[in-house]
């Protein structure tokens, strides 16, 4: 198979271009990660690396769909940044403080929207 560098071809070079954003921004992600969700954003960066390169491969396939191991590629990256979109939900999320519906009389209730405590 001969290498598709047709850039006056905009799905090549659109290819081409997508792949240099998303190794951009996984690079910029693994440079910039602290705090607690450093993690996740090192994971996403690692993730988007394969993607980018998925596009390369688009570009001389023509297609995202086709052949079926590039859909494959492409849909098993998008399953791992929804993972880390989740994981990163997960831990943005606030604590409300209940562990249950049970009342275990330590005043363990909660706050209305009034800031008002209940059992």
């Amino acid at each position: 198979m001969d290498l598709n560098l047709d850039y006056t071809d905009l799905e090549v070079s659109g290819n081409w271009f997508e792949a240099l954003f998303w190794w951009g921004l996984g690079g910029t992600l693994a440079w910039r990660a602290s705090g607690p969700d450093a993690a996740i954003a090192r994971r996403v960066a690692w993730i988007l690396l394969p993607f980018g390169l998925s596009d390369l491969v688009e570009s001389q396939t023509g297609a995202w769909w086709r052949p079926w191991w590039l859909f494959a590629w492409k849909a098993a990256c998008v399953a791992g940044l929804l993972a880390c979109g989740l994981a990163y939900r997960r831990l943005r999320q606030p604590d409300d403080g209940r562990q249950g519906d049970a009342d275990d009389g330590r005043g363990g209730g909660r706050d209305d929207d009034r800031g008002e405590r209940h059992p």
